[in-house]
């Protein structure tokens, strides 16, 4: 239904229906986005259709049972694991450290869930961005689960901190031991690459971390007057058991390998999702004036898109030098399942840890739903921008972090997986520096 003001102008009532050219980018609810209207395809909701197809049963059971079917149906390893002690959710009162919330993801879907409550999943949409689902546990005796979609998500995954728009948030915050969130870490809005670890997984718990690595995980926070007091154990910790029972969770540890690509995730999926509704706002905008586009839309949109590939390229990653990152080979090998390589070997999830997390910084979500299944013409913003980047001969101001040949094999790697590179990629393509 379209949004209709009705305004008396000198005795006359005229009504005006806001359209491209009179609202927000980040209206998300009003066309041309039509958040609500819009059938949605993404993982949990194809789920749930299967479910009604009667392809898929959520079955009767909840908690850790639930979790471990719907882990597997969504294809999230469970190796994935990470923990969270602070009161972060809609079901906040449920969470301590002696019962905290488990978090799960992939490159589409997140799931979390904490002891007595019920399965949360963040599920990427590539069309309309986060879509938020909420067990429903049955009413009665041999009814099966079900998931709704509750708005009420949206105070905090469509405010401010997202930008208004629907997407995944996770922050660091000084919290306390019952979970009661003391005080947020004020340096930055949302986790990512570019944050420094010490102001990183406040809330969280962390295992198998660097000893030497200064964060803010496994840490409780209280007030004493105007100062925050921290609590710190003293090294690294290899598994969780002084805090809670393990067995309450699908597993024992927060592994700091899975919460440097979780973090990396958090980012990178709000700006492809800001990138789709700025795309999107343009088109309306250009679609419906004779003049064009607004140049303030016009700059808004590039600006974005820049900021976008210069995350995606890992450009302003928090080095891992000095720090002796303990290799996962479990979650490694969940995560490089579904890998796309080129004909050499090589791929966008090969790991470094040395002074990167990556040996190709380009991120591995330019393969996710989110990116392969939106507008080309979005699509072809990033590659245009990846183009310009990584084949001259030299780099461009701020890009020239790469190792020598590693902007030749990114270019080879998306030559070799890709099938909706642009016509420029197609050619004789590649660096012809030294470099190569």
């Amino acid at each position: 239904m379209k949004n209709l003001l009705t305004l008396a102008v000198f005795g006359i009532a005229v009504t005006w229906v806001p359209d491209a050219l009179s609202q927000a980018f980040n209206d998300f609810q009003k066309p041309p986005h039509s958040y609500y209207d819009r059938e949605p395809t993404d993982p949990m909701s194809q789920l749930i259709n299967a479910a009604e197809a009667g392809e898929f049963d959520f079955g009767t059971e909840t908690g850790l049972p639930l979790v471990k079917k719907m882990l597997k149906a969504l294809d999230i390893p469970e190796s994935s694991q990470v923990i969270v002690f602070s009161q972060t959710s809609l079901q906040r009162s449920l969470i301590s450290s002696e019962n905290p919330r488990a978090m799960f993801f992939n490159e589409d879907t997140h799931l979390a869930w904490m002891p007595g409550g019920k399965v949360e999943v963040i599920s990427f949409d590539p069309q309309t961005g986060g879509r938020f689902y909420f067990e429903e546990p049955p009413k009665n005796p041999g009814e099966k689960v079900g998931f709704v979609q509750p708005r009420s998500c949206f105070g905090c995954h469509g405010g401010s901190a997202t930008n208004f728009l629907p997407g995944p948030l996770a922050r660091s915050h000084y919290t306390a031991k019952n979970g009661r969130r003391v005080r947020a870490v004020a340096d930055h809005i949302r986790l990512g690459h570019t944050v420094p670890f010490e102001s990183r997984w406040g809330g969280y718990f962390v295992t198998n971390a660097p000893a030497n690595l200064e964060h803010l995980g496994n840490t409780f926070a209280s007030r004493e007057g105007q100062s925050v007091v921290l609590e710190q154990p003293e090294g690294s910790l290899s598994d969780l058991s002084a805090f809670f029972d393990e067995k309450i969770l699908p597993r024992g540890d927060s592994n700091v390998i899975s919460l440097l690509l979780f973090d990396h995730q958090i980012e990178a999926h709000n700006l492809l999702m800001e990138a789709l509704y700025r795309h999107r706002h343009l088109e309306a905008e250009t679609a419906k004036s004779e003049d064009g586009p607004r140049e303030r839309t016009v700059r808004g949109t590039e600006r974005l898109f820049d900021k976008l590939v210069r995350y995606l390229l890992f450009a302003d990653e928090v080095s891992l030098e000095g720090y002796d990152f303990e290799r996962n080979p479990e979650f490694e090998s969940d995560f490089q399942r579904n890998s796309r390589k080129a004909s050499d070997g090589t791929s966008l999830k090969d790991f470094n840890l040395e002074d990167r997390i990556f040996e190709n910084r380009l991120s591995y979500l330019i393969y996710s739903r989110s990116f392969e299944e939106a507008p080309q013409e979005m699509k072809d913003r990033v590659y245009s921008r990846l183009w310009d980047i990584l084949t001259p001969a030299t780099p461009p101001e701020g890009f020239d972090y790469f190792d020598p040949g590693e902007r030749a094999r990114i270019v080879k790697i998306l030559q070799e997986t890709k099938d909706d590179l642009p016509a420029i990629w197609r050619g004789e393509a590649g660096i012809v520096s030294s470099d190569r």
